[in-house]
């Protein structure tokens, strides 16, 4: 079993959720229904995001599901949200067989996620199936086709291995391949965004950022942050 554990157990909960991802779903929350709502958090983490949500939207949805592979994660979230909301549900489980049946929630959101399985298009399979027809898919992935995934090629080729913050797995996920496995499972009404075009500085330990913002339609595909939405 990989070791995500471990890893859990050296942070802290997300209590600001002021990622990119955050941000990108705090962007389009407004667009989205969630009047009495089965929503499944496939990869919750230690809980940052959905009490966050909850926040929001406990009075008004049915059920929020959250699992993680990692029971510390887990462990870390029951205890960070404690007894504050009556409508959540906490578990360890696999976003590759997730062991809800098909056709199960409104909502599935997944925040950097399929980059850290063995095989992340059965992932976004899975995902697939256990939106009910209609449901709404909120899903953020890195993004290596740009500076980023050639500094890992480089890397690679130096007999080095790219960590995302020292997690056991980082797949060499790109949007155009995302997007794919999107199709490829029959979602539709996909749309598809990134930000943050950046590599990292061959002189120091930072990242360098640009802010090109034109032509719009070719650098959307080349930002590190991917964000999709997409409805079965």
């Amino acid at each position: 079993m990989i070791n995500y554990d471990e890893w859990h157990s050296q942070l802290e909960v997300d209590y600001d959720v002021d990622t990119p991802w955050h941000n990108f779903f705090d962007s389009i929350k407004n667009e989205l229904d969630f009047e009495n709502a089965r929503i499944l958090e496939i990869g919750c983490g230690r809980g940052g995001f959905a009490n966050y949500f909850l926040d929001l939207y406990s009075n008004k949805i049915k059920e929020y599901v959250a699992i993680d592979y990692s029971a510390e994660a887990v462990r870390k979230a029951e205890f960070f949200i404690g007894s504050k909301y009556k409508n959540i549900k906490f578990s360890t489980g696999d976003i590759q067989n997730i062991y809800y049946s098909d056709n199960s929630f409104d909502y599935v959101f997944s925040f950097e996620t399929i980059e850290h399985v063995p095989k992340p298009h059965v992932a976004v399979n899975e995902l697939y199936r256990v939106l009910k027809h209609g449901g709404k898919l909120v899903l953020t992935t890195p993004n290596y086709f740009g500076f980023f995934g050639l500094y890992r090629i480089a890397l690679r080729l130096k007999g080095k291995r790219w960590t995302e913050v020292g997690q056991p797995i980082n797949k060499f996920v790109m949007m155009p391949l995302t997007y794919y496995w999107l199709r490829k499972a029959k979602f539709k009404k996909i749309k598809a965004m990134s930000e943050i075009i950046s590599c990292p500085s061959p002189f120091s330990n930072k990242v360098i950022q640009f802010k090109w913002k034109k032509p719009k339609f070719l650098l959307n595909w080349f930002g590190l942050q991917s964000f999709f939405t997409a409805q079965k």
